[in-house]
């Protein structure tokens, strides 16, 4: 078993965009300060963080427990009181190392939960229907863009037609045209990318099978996806707003990846082959033209 932050700090996270300012503060200090939750009770954490006690009910219950005693419990069944360093920053006397070991550290063990977000159904669905798709029509803004420019090369030289858009208007210009045949996926780390949302919501109008992949369950990207990816993102030891899913969403386009060539092995291979011969020729033309 894979292991990672408990169960229900990673659905924390996961709900975080759906919270009101009150339960929101509540989930800040869960997810910064775990141990208060296993060494206090309800009444005294709320005397802490200065909510009242239905703010702290309403942001637990969000996670899908009845109520404070169960998420305590799952608290302190799970916690590695090892992990507490994921939720420290970067100290003024931290080297440039120091720093590595930090960000290594908090990526991993954000890695690990995205392996418990993930459905396994979802997953393997959703490469079903990239096996089966005509077209495949990828959408990403910002960090969102890297990985969703990722799977775009990756499933191209596999075969596959796919493109990529990070310009707003391309991207709903795509989508308006889509066929029950075609597949859209979007990326958008908050699920709320306004341009990422209304292109899946044109391609859903169209028929076309829509994916997402995102760090916050029922978002407004969720809402018009066929199927949903989560990811988790770590937090930021430093820039407050650097928020991002890139490592967790790189992680992800290689395992579909790996899972669409899976299905058919040989032809991926050849693909794969074809088109490493031609970057390799255009390579060796390039050298010849400058040692000419």
């Amino acid at each position: 078993m894979i292991s990672g932050s408990p169960d229900c700090l990673v659905k924390l996270k996961a709900q975080y965009n759906n919270l009101n300012p009150a339960t929101k503060r509540v989930a800040d200090h869960i997810l910064t300060n775990p141990l208060d939750v296993i060494e206090n009770n309800i009444v005294d954490l709320a005397a802490k963080i200065k909510v009242s006690q239905f703010s702290i009910i309403s942001c637990i219950k969000s996670t899908g427990y009845n109520g404070y005693k169960d998420f305590k419990i799952s608290l302190a069944r799970d916690f590695d009181p090892s992990t507490t360093t994921l939720f420290e920053g970067i100290a003024e006397v931290d080297d440039a190392y120091a720093i590595l070991c930090k960000v290594a550290q908090k990526k991993m063990q954000s890695l690990k939960d995205t392996m418990h977000l993930i459905d396994r159904e979802a997953l393997n669905k959703s490469i079903e229907i990239i096996t089966k798709a005509d077209g495949i029509e990828i959408y990403g803004i910002g960090y969102s863009s890297f990985a969703a420019e990722k799977l775009s090369i990756d499933l191209k030289r596999l075969g596959k037609k796919t493109v990529m858009y990070s310009d707003p208007n391309y991207q709903m210009m795509s989508a308006s045209i889509l066929t029950p045949k075609d597949v859209a996926f979007g990326f958008s780390t908050s699920g709320s990318s306004i341009s990422v949302v209304k292109s899946l919501e044109l391609a859903k109008t169209n028929g076309a099978k829509t994916i997402a992949v995102t760090a916050f369950a029922d978002s407004p990207l969720s809402r018009f996806s066929d199927i949903v990816l989560l990811t988790t993102y770590s937090d930021p030891l430093l820039l407050k707003y650097t928020n991002n899913s890139v490592v967790e969403q790189t992680m992800l386009v290689s395992a579909i990846t790996l899972a669409v060539a899976h299905t058919d092995a040989p032809h991926a291979l050849l693909n794969l082959s074809e088109t490493s011969a031609v970057i390799k020729l255009g390579k060796d033309r390039a050298r010849q033209k400058g040692d000419a």
